[in-house]
């Protein structure tokens, strides 16, 4: 008698695209367990011109996608209403909402909102508040995200202490990102940007070209990461590491308000 194979979790990308704002969601399923991993939205700015705000999305769909590194991604169907121009500028969102995953060699599905609703809560016109209650059950761990980074990034701007970001997404997607958080624009508080122009993250000669690169020892340099194979290849450099999880998993660190420089 052999033991059943043991499934791996599997991580899935939800995409809600739209030109304003297009959001995402980053959830594992293990089983029938449902395990909350992160969310956000790109939003890129109102005075844009159209080809330029789907460049937007594109890029910091991208940034996400880099650093998540789901396995399936999911995207909602366009709804045709009566505007057949803001359908069709819906549907341009929609097209590089599907493309970034694409891109990355990840599947793509397309669902329906009504299906959507209807699965979650099980009604196909279930409103806001009765997605949320669900959300919370489904997810409990699923909260917006607090300011803790932010503050943390403030108090040490000021406090003189430069800050620099390395990801997976290029220099002009985090811009993006940062530049239009949750908390507001958070670009000037950083003093430079990597991506993997430097290096690839899970190896240390990224992370010693870095230090090289900002004219700082290694051991002078604290590196942040949710990826325990980041933090794992900057220690290997000679960096100072440590692993944040805001769900409360192993990690060195469950929030930025833990860390004193």
């Amino acid at each position: 008698m052999t033991s059943p194979p043991i499934r791996q979790p599997v991580r899935i990308i939800g995409i809600d695209p739209g030109l304003r704002r297009t959001g995402w969601g980053v959830i594992e399923t293990e089983g029938n367990r449902l395990i909350f991993i992160g969310c956000g939205s790109v939003e890129p700015p109102d005075d844009l011109p159209l080809a330029s705000r789907l460049l937007a999305i594109h890029e910091g769909l991208a940034a996400v996608l880099g650093d998540f590194r789901p396995a399936e991604a999911a995207v909602e169907q366009t709804f045709v209403n009566k505007d057949g121009v803001a359908t069709l500028k819906l549907g341009q969102a929609r097209g590089v909402a599907m493309l970034g995953p694409a891109m990355f060699g990840i599947s793509v599905a397309e669902y329906a909102p009504n299906q959507v609703k209807k699965t979650v809560v099980g009604a196909g016109h279930a409103d806001k508040n009765q997605i949320a209650v669900m959300l919370k059950i489904l997810l409990p761990k699923a909260e917006p995200k607090s300011a803790d980074a932010a503050d943390a990034l403030r108090q040490w701007h000021a406090a003189g202490i430069k800050l620099y970001v390395y990801s997976s997404g290029s220099v002009a997607a985090q811009k993006l990102l940062y530049g239009h958080s949750d908390a507001g624009d958070l670009t000037p508080l950083f003093s430079g940007y990597f991506d993997t122009r430097t290096g690839a993250k899970r190896e240390a000669a990224s992370y010693a070209a870095i230090a090289q690169a900002i004219g700082h020892a290694p051991a002078d340099i604290l590196f942040l990461s949710d990826v325990a194979a980041e933090t794992d290849a900057a220690k290997a450099a000679g960096l100072t590491a440590l692993l944040i999880d805001r769900n409360g998993g192993p990690a060195d660190i469950h929030s930025f308000a833990d860390i004193v420089l």
